[in-house]
């Protein structure tokens, strides 16, 4: 009931209030006890940190139910392997990826590595310095398939202190409270439902009805923008097939005679293109069988009549 209510409210939360609440988090998850960091041991910061870098990316990549597997540390790198296969567009993986580390404080300077699961072949990679102007980031462009994916995040400020990272000083030889451990949780909890609920919005495609739609039945006809919208979802249209809509509208449930439709649309009556007109009348037919009641008739000899059932 409690995530429900949690579910509710985010779902009505802004763009704006959702940045604004990640920063909130961010700065929070700084107030976590932890103790300074050692060679054999990530504070309790870092190893949050880099968790949720690893469940974010999940979630940006549309994943709300695999697991983000136990991170692994090599020096100042950090290995998260994930629970599922998945694919990714690199230029939306890094976003995720800076966000949580501006969030968190995690690191300033730092080096992000995909590798293949087994082969450990680098697919993508890029590096962020704060000192420098644009990030190195190569084929941001090119999406990558659907494979088994570990992550390398390799620190490079780490020579510093954790807490120093996080912008605290340390705390030597002191233990972590179970509490500190409670709200991490929490932290990472809110986290990845506000990521969660900002990714699905994006994906979920939004059509606003335009001054120049009209109603087809269950359709919503653009003809300025060549589409047709039917329970949110587009229908693109080739520049003949929404005039020939157009003109079977503009008589609907009359038949228009082939000659008419040949000149509106074509501005001539050849043979050629007498046999393009069925083709074209054919492709429109299939993208209006979303609504059973509205179809095209074909008047053996005459032409063709738009139906409206109801």
């Amino acid at each position: 009931m409690w995530a429900d209510g949690l579910g509710g409210y985010l779902g009505r939360v802004t763009a704006t209030s959702i940045r604004r609440l990640i920063m909130v988090l961010g700065a929070l998850l700084l107030l976590v006890p932890v103790r300074a960091g050692s060679a054999e041991h990530a504070s309790p910061h870092v190893h949050v940190g880099v968790r949720m870098i690893g469940h974010a990316v999940l979630l940006a990549v549309g994943d709300s139910t695999s697991l983000v597997l136990p991170v692994q540390r090599e020096a100042d790198t950090y290995i998260i392997p994930f629970g599922a296969e998945f694919a990714f567009v690199p230029e939306r993986m890094a976003a995720v990826v800076d966000s949580v580390m501006k969030a968190t404080r995690l690191s300033a300077d730092y080096v992000v590595e995909m590798e293949r699961c087994g082969t450990r072949e680098v697919v993508y990679s890029y590096e962020h310095r704060s000192t420098d102007t644009l990030a190195i980031m190569p084929c941001t462009s090119r999406a990558l398939p659907r494979a088994c994916y570990t992550m390398r995040v390799t620190l490079l400020d780490a020579g510093k202190d954790d807490t120093q990272l996080a912008g605290l000083s340390a705390v030597p030889n002191t233990p972590v409270a179970p509490t500190g451990w409670f709200v991490a949780g929490i932290l990472v909890l809110l986290t990845a439902l506000i990521a969660y609920r900002m990714f699905r919005r994006k994906a979920v495609p939004v059509h606003v009805r335009s001054g120049t739609a009209v109603s087809i039945g269950a359709f919503q006809f653009d003809r300025a923008k060549l589409e047709l919208i039917i329970q949110n979802q587009k229908v693109e249209l080739s520049g003949k097939e929404a005039e020939l809509l157009h003109l079977l509208h503009g008589n609907v449930n009359e038949t228009v005679a082939r000659e008419v439709m040949l000149k509106e649309v074509w501005g001539n009556d050849s043979d050629y293109v007498g046999r393009t007109l069925d083709v074209f009348v054919s492709k429109l037919r299939k993208k209006l069988e979303a609504d059973p009641n509205v179809r095209i008739a074909n008047i053996r000899g005459v032409g063709y009549r738009l139906i409206l059932d109801n």
